[in-house]
């Protein structure tokens, strides 16, 4: 396994994770890729596309799980989300991938936190007031984190030696 340090290595990678590939994930996490002024803006670009290709997926999945399953229960409702929370947790990989520029994993992270909060609270909201297990639901809602991997890797404790030096030169 070659790191991946060249766009075109990069782009490699980011075509085979918006398709599902997971491995993907080791190499992207040994690479590292220099921002230049030819490359830095098409660089974003296709890892923002991969980042939200693989956020579809996982939200076409658990669309299907859920109609699938027909969650009535707290027993269906943890079922789907233990099955999906395997899933999201390879799109929390990506965002806190090492091999990523130090801006763009920040704001892969920020967007990552922020839709985990946006599908909770939608859960929250959409989970019937008359449902006499209704309390017992939004606990096992609130419990729907990923946070053993963000307790593994902050975006502080993350150090690129090859990162940018915050500074975009885009023409």
């Amino acid at each position: 396994m070659k790191p991946p340090v060249t766009y075109a290595d990069w782009a490699d990678l980011f075509d085979r994770f918006s398709k599902g590939e997971d491995v993907v994930l080791d190499e992207m996490n040994s690479g590292h890729f220099d921002l230049d002024s030819g490359t830095a803006q098409r660089f974003y670009v296709r890892a923002e596309e991969a980042y939200k290709a693989r956020k579809k997926m996982w939200l076409d999945q658990y669309q299907r799980n859920f109609i699938l399953h027909n969650v009535k229960t707290i027993e269906e409702l943890e079922f789907v989300l233990h099955n999906n929370k395997k899933t999201i947790s390879v799109l929390a990989k990506f965002a806190y991938s090492k091999g990523l520029p130090n801006d763009l994993r920040e704001s892969f992270v920020k967007d990552f936190t922020g839709f985990v909060n946006d599908f909770k609270k939608n859960l929250k909201d959409n989970t019937p007031k008359d449902n006499p297990q209704r309390e017992q639901m939004l606990i096992v809602i609130n419990e729907f984190t990923v946070s053993e991997i963000q307790q593994n890797q902050s975006v502080e404790e993350i150090h690129n030696p090859n990162s940018s030096t915050g500074r975009k030169i885009i023409f």
